[in-house]
């Protein structure tokens, strides 16, 4: 499938200009409805089924933005440490977000949102098991308050992938903030793990971003 490449739902205003963006954001859109990866209520999907028969694109989308978890990247089933380790967690990325539906140990459904401009910073680690299989995790310090943090680990095989969108997240934040220009952005993206953030926008909670990787033995 042909996928956007931003996280920003404001940008598809700028597509939905042009009959092709419209026929690109409905496939993407479409799709995410059948796949059951954006969550409608039973009203919204009756109403999307109604625009998508008719052929309604620019009704459809106009509908489907305001369905939960439209435009997030779903990753694969993985576990994270919050609140308690090993937790199953089905995460998505998207609306300036991380959002985990984490299954805890008495079987409830706990979903947590964790704010990117809460991420102070992260990193991935590539951990060896077993002589041969690696264990990815993507481990992020997140400030519930300006004076407590913690760090929440997620383990799972798309950690550089998580990795991306929270970097995609944050240049899209910075491009707005500081009115860079998409080419300033991409000739500056390799400066953003350790440049401060106080240097460059008012996100000044940010002491930067830094991605490591680290091969370690258990």
């Amino acid at each position: 499938m042909i996928r956007k490449n931003y996280l920003d739902p404001s940008e598809n205003k700028i597509l939905m200009q042009s009959s092709g963006g419209v026929s690109l954001l409905y496939s993407q859109a479409a799709y995410e409805l059948d796949q059951g990866w954006a969550s409608p209520t039973e009203e919204q999907y009756q109403q999307l089924k109604a625009f998508q028969d008719a052929e309604m694109k620019t009704e459809f989308l106009e509908t489907i933005e305001k369905v939960k978890f439209y435009g997030y990247v779903l990753f694969e089933a993985c576990t994270c440490d919050y609140p308690e380790p090993n937790c199953p967690s089905v995460v998505r990325v998207g609306n300036d977000e991380i959002n985990c539906c984490i299954q805890l140990p008495s079987n409830e459904i706990k979903e947590v949102s964790f704010k990117v401009n809460r991420i102070r910073c992260w990193k991935i680690s590539l951990q060896v098991q077993e002589e041969t299989e690696l264990k990815p995790k993507l481990s992020f310090e997140y400030q519930d308050s300006p004076d407590f943090g913690q760090w929440i680990t997620i383990y799972t095989y798309q950690a550089f992938l998580l990795s991306r969108c929270i970097q995609e997240i944050v240049t899209e934040k910075l491009k707005v903030s500081a009115g860079y220009t998409e080419m300033q952005i991409e000739n500056a993206k390799s400066e953003y793990r350790t440049t401060p953030w106080g240097s460059l926008t008012a996100l000044s909670k940010h002491s930067g971003v830094v991605l490591q990787k680290k091969l370690l033995k258990t």
